[in-house]
């Protein structure tokens, strides 16, 4: 497999907190990467990263990410200089080197304003900042904040689906709300089947079409089904199965959804321990979290309202435990903590 693959694997292993598959993946790559020094030094990058997420903090970490920032800024690579420096300056703000850690931060934020830009360090931002985050100036986080927006507005290879607050679609630069009735129900089956990924059609009938006369429902069905695909211009989105006797979510639908992200960092709780890749986690659910699908009435959506509900609340409990233990862990900026207590309403 091409380096370039391997290595795009390795970060999306790593952004996962699957450590082991992108340790695994590392050492398949730095033999193959060594006579190249741009190679090299990016999977420096992304051991930098690892060890900054696993509180690694050696001076060997440090080194060796050194190694990247000095050879991306003697070949004027700055994009990727400074997403090496940010991962340095993270490393060095886990082991309290606060003078170290100024310097650093005020050089960064000189390259970003020379790049004139911050999309490429948005994703490690989002890791680094439970460290970091008060170190930025003002019109730093700002900018961060804007790429990310930008990040995930710019991408139109995908519908981007959100069914926390008010459900809606984005289409590019344009959004498809609730406002006629092909919408709303359109919606509905939408984030349905994105919530239960298969169901037949009397569960899909029960679910948008409740007290409504069989016959009559299953013709609305088809037509609000064939009606939507059109608006959403996403013809294979819902397949239905004949063998099976399902629909289901068609297998070349490209989307973005935002409780898929909310229950996949969920589910990665498991797999992380320290309270700093606990932290990592608990701040993008709260970003994401809102009230399930607000405009959206009818049983089965009561019901996801309240599974969510019921999640978000376990969180809040489990954040509101170990509380205690945030306060005296090492290095973790402040920031969070009143954050947190503001957030969840904890005092």
């Amino acid at each position: 497999l091409a380096v370039d693959y391997l290595l795009l694997k390795a970060w999306e292993a790593a952004l996962h907190f699957h450590f082991d598959r992108a340790q695994h993946l590392l050492g398949e790559i730095m033999p193959r990467v060594e006579p190249d020094p741009q190679l090299s030094n990016e999977a420096r990058v992304l051991r930098g990263f690892i060890n900054a997420v696993s509180g690694n903090v050696s001076h060997q970490a440090i080194d060796e990410i050194n190694e990247a920032v000095h050879y991306f800024s003697t070949q004027r690579k700055y994009r990727s200089a400074s997403r090496a420096w940010l991962i340095s300056t993270w490393l060095y703000a886990q082991r309290g080197e606060s003078n170290l850690v100024a310097e650093s931060m005020r050089k960064q934020e000189n390259l970003l304003n020379l790049i004139g830009s911050a999309h490429h360090v948005v994703r490690i931002h989002e890791f680094s900042r439970v460290h970091l985050f008060s170190q930025w100036s003002t019109a730093a986080r700002k900018m961060i904040r804007n790429a990310a927006d930008q990040n995930h507005a710019n991408n139109t290879t995908f519908l981007r689906i959100y069914g926390f607050g008010s459900p809606r679609v984005l289409m590019g630069e344009d959004t498809t709300r609730s406002r006629a009735v092909y919408g709303n129900i359109g919606l509905k089956l939408l984030l349905y089947m994105l919530e239960k990924r298969i169901a037949t059609l009397n569960e899909l009938i029960d679910a948008i079409y409740p007290d409504t006369d069989p016959k009559v429902s299953r013709t609305r069905f088809h037509t609000a089904m064939s009606e939507f695909k059109k608006t959403i211009n996403e013809p294979d989105w819902c397949v239905y199965s004949a063998v099976r006797g399902q629909y289901e979510i068609g297998e070349e639908f490209l989307y973005y959804y935002d409780t898929e992200e909310f229950n996949r960092l969920h589910d990665q709780m498991a797999r992380v321990h320290s309270l700093p890749q606990q932290l990592i986690l608990w701040l993008r659910m709260l970003e994401l979290y809102d009230e399930f699908a607000v405009s959206l009435d009818g049983e089965v959506f009561d019901q996801l309202r309240e599974f969510y509900r019921n999640r978000f609340e376990a969180l809040r409990e489990h954040i509101a435990g170990v509380m205690p233990d945030l306060k005296r862990e090492a290095y973790i900026d402040p920031y969070w903590i009143d954050y947190l207590n503001k957030r969840l309403k904890l005092k």
